[in-house]
């Protein structure tokens, strides 16, 4: 799991751009790769979703009479399975033994009312009457949500190294002054913009080819 700086690091590296102050001796600002970077994440994210488990209490005006809503766990954006636990603990040994203990596996809401099953909206989730047992105390909820920095893979972050060079090599091909400006900071002044371009056209292939590897399916409900 790499920082945000250690991840610059090395994009820099793979673009020859090692210098240690913006507008002086790098081509690409910090700014810059930045918001490539979070680009790439977003990207990625699409064809390559981080797989997500997050265990909730359960509200506790969440009963057989009434409904219940509360936001989405930060960072998950979708779930395709919920299920319903009660938190177990034994004091009597040493350690503390806590568990959680399987009560139920909720219904999705299948286009039948209110009443037929959880669903989700706009970042909420909603618990509809009845459709807890009684002794549920937590939501363990299965799904999906975009990376972050600190949370790639190293597929993930293989991925959005690929793109970002391919995004920032794609700049220096249609702007004249940078890419003089990169001659000159690399040393790779016998570098033409026709081999600008097979670095472009590799990185593009690199990372086409590892994301189709890579993708994956959101499971649904």
């Amino acid at each position: 799991m790499p920082t945000l700086s250690t991840l610059m690091n090395k994009i820099r590296r793979d673009l020859r751009d090692t210098g240690q102050s913006d507008g002086v001796d790098r081509t690409w600002s910090t700014q810059e790769l930045t918001e490539l970077i979070e680009l790439g994440i977003a990207e990625v994210s699409r064809s390559y979703p981080r797989e997500m488990v997050s265990i909730v209490a359960l509200p506790e005006i969440l009963n057989s009479f009434h409904a219940s809503s509360f936001a989405m766990p930060a960072g998950m954006d979708s779930i395709f399975r919920i299920d319903g636990l009660k938190y177990r603990i034994d004091s009597t040994v040493s350690p503390i033994k806590e568990w959680y203990e399987v009560t139920d596996i909720l219904e999705q809401e299948n286009g039948w009312g209110p009443y037929s099953g959880w669903e989700m909206h706009a970042g909420t989730l909603y618990i509809q009457p009845g459709r807890v047992t009684g002794n549920t105390s937590h939501l363990r909820l299965v799904g999906y949500g975009d990376w972050t920095v600190e949370t790639l893979d190293i597929n993930a972050e293989q991925a959005i190294r690929y793109y970002v060079t391919a995004e920032a090599t794609f700049r220096l091909m249609n702007d004249r002054t940078m890419f003089q400006q990169w001659q000159v900071n690399s040393g790779a002044t016998d570098v033409s913009v026709p081999m600008i371009n097979q670095n472009y056209v590799a990185a593009r292939t690199r990372y086409d080819r590892l994301i189709n590897r890579m993708r994956k399916l959101r499971r649904v409900g």
